[in-house]
């Protein structure tokens, strides 16, 4: 009987193996399947920003991309990085607006941004820049000028200007066209 004894313990230790794998896989699936929570992403990144606009040390942000939002998102994701740093260029400081081209193109030399992530914060930003130029009349200039310095240094292209308005642009009439064509004008001058 002390034989059998010990089959039995042994067949139950195989089973709680088997059990304990299959429910480690069960972890690794719903860790996996965790749905992106773009507040905290974008958070994260607006908290990467206002660092860089304090202490300019452009290390920290890249720490940020390459640790704490890579864990957060995948890495298209990092267009909203790009997307907080031309928020500050539409609603912020002149002082920290003359800075962002800085930032971004820093970024782009430690290739933490790519033209893609660019062009998604570029188009994500003129989607508002009607209404943001109701109180900021010069914000199509700001927000051109940084985008003349991407272009100037090769960070970014203006392919992504091709062609006709966004939706999101063409849907406010001719008040979304007529500020994408003269973004349009004055980036290309």
């Amino acid at each position: 009987m002390l034989g059998g004894d010990k089959k039995k313990r042994d067949k139950d230790k195989k089973k709680k193996k088997k059990s304990r794998s299959k429910d480690s896989l069960t972890d690794l699936e719903e860790v996996s399947s965790t749905p992106f929570d773009e507040d905290k992403y974008r958070g994260k990144c607006k908290a990467a920003v206002a660092e860089y606009f304090s202490i300019e040390v452009v290390d920290e942000v890249v720490a940020c991309a390459r640790e704490e939002l890579s864990s957060l998102g995948e890495p298209s994701r990092l267009s909203l990085l790009a997307s907080a740093a031309l928020d500050v260029v539409l609603d912020g400081k002149q002082k920290d607006r003359e800075r962002v081209p800085t930032l971004l193109l820093a970024l782009s030399e430690k290739d933490v941004l790519t033209p893609a992530h660019f062009s998604t914060a570029f188009l994500e930003a003129l989607a508002i820049l009607p209404d943001i130029m109701i109180d900021a009349p010069k914000a199509k200039e700001w927000l051109g000028d940084v985008l003349k310095a991407l272009v100037e240094k090769e960070a970014c292209s203006l392919a992504f200007l091709e062609g006709g308005a966004p939706a999101a642009l063409t849907e406010l009439g001719d008040e979304g066209t007529e500020c994408w064509s003269k973004f349009k004008d004055y980036v290309s001058s």
